[in-house]
C-alpha cells in the first residue's frame, strides 16, 4: 500500500467483505505514526469513493442502497478521520474542498434526520444512565453503524479547518458552523463529540475575523433544553428535591 503501483487496481477488484478488511488494515496502518505513508493515488481514491457514496448512510434509516454497503462508508470515514490527525496526510486531504463540503453537508443532513424522529439511529442519546455507563456495559446502540459516526465527521472537520482559510470560509458560507455548534452537547451515541466540536470552533475562528464576528453576533434567545439537568433535578443552578 506504500510502494506498489498495482495496489489501487487490486483494491478496486476486491469483493465487498475483502474490501472492508483491507480498509481496516489501512486504518491501522495510518494510525501507526511510525509507518510509511500510503500512496497518494490510494489516498485520493479513498476520499473520492467516500464522496461518491457517503449519502447512502442517510438512507439506512429505512433501507439500504442497492450495491452500496453502509459499513464500507463507515470504514472509509474511519480512514479519513485518522488521516486528518496525521500531518503527513493532513496537507494532502486539506486541499480537497469537495471532501470538506461533503463532510459538512453530511453532518447537516444527520442533524435533520436526528431531529425529525426520536426513533432514528442518529438521534442523540442524552439520558444520564446511558452517558454514565461503565466501559464494561453493553448497549445495543453501540453496535449500530451510527455509533461515533458524527464524532468522526466533526473530528475530520476540526482538523481540516486548522489554519486553512478556505475551509474556514466554506464552513461559514455553507452554514456548517451552525451544525457544529449543535454538537456541543453530550451524546452517548457519539463519545467525545463535545470536545471535538469545541476544538472545531476554535480552529474555525483562529485568525478569521469573519468567523469570530459570526460567533460574536449570536444572540441568546433562551436557555437550551438540557435533559441531563432536568433528569438530575437541576434547574437554573438550583437543586429541586421532590417526591417521586
Amino acid at each position: 500500500i506504500c510502494d506498489s503501483e498495482d495496489v489501487l487496481e487490486i483494491y478496486k477488484k476486491l469483493e465487498l467483505d475483502d474490501k472492508k478488511i483491507f480498509l481496516f488494515y489501512i486504518h491501522d496502518h495510518v494510525e501507526d505514526e511510525t509507518s510509511k505513508i500510503i500512496s497518494k493515488e490510494l489516498v485520493q481514491h479513498l476520499t473520492f469513493e467516500f464522496k461518491k457514496k457517503s449519502d447512502c448512510i442517510l438512507k439506512t434509516v429505512e433501507t439500504y442502497v442497492d450495491s452500496i454497503d453502509p459499513d464500507t462508508i463507515v470504514a472509509l470515514l474511519d480512514v479519513i478521520s485518522s488521516m486528518s490527525t496525521q500531518e503527513k496526510y493532513l496537507e494532502l486531504i486539506k486541499e480537497d474542498r469537495a471532501l470538506f463540503l461533503n463532510l459538512g453537508c453530511l453532518l447537516q443532513a444527520l442533524h435533520k434526520i436526528g431531529k425529525s424522529s426520536s426513533e432514528s439511529i442518529f438521534t442523540p442519546i442524552q439520558k444520564l444512565e446511558v452517558l454514565a455507563q461503565t466501559s464494561e456495559a453493553s448497549s445495543e446502540f453501540e453496535k449500530e453503524l451510527s455509533y461515533s459516526f458524527k464524532t468522526k465527521l466533526v473530528k475530520s472537520l476540526a482538523n481540516l479547518s486548522h489554519r486553512n482559510k478556505r475551509n474556514q470560509e466554506l464552513a461559514r458560507e455553507m452554514e456548517i458552523m451552525q451544525s457544529i455548534f449543535e454538537c456541543t452537547n453530550a451524546d452517548a451515541r457519539n463519545p467525545l463529540i463535545r470536545e471535538w466540536s469545541i476544538l472545531a470552533i476554535r480552529n474555525l475562528c483562529e485568525d478569521n475575523i469573519e468567523n469570530q464576528d459570526m460567533v460574536r453576533s449570536l444572540t441568546k434567545v433562551s436557555d437550551a433544553p438540557n435533559p441531563l439537568l432536568k433528569e438530575m433535578g437541576l434547574e437554573n443552578g438550583m437543586l429541586r428535591i421532590g417526591k417521586k
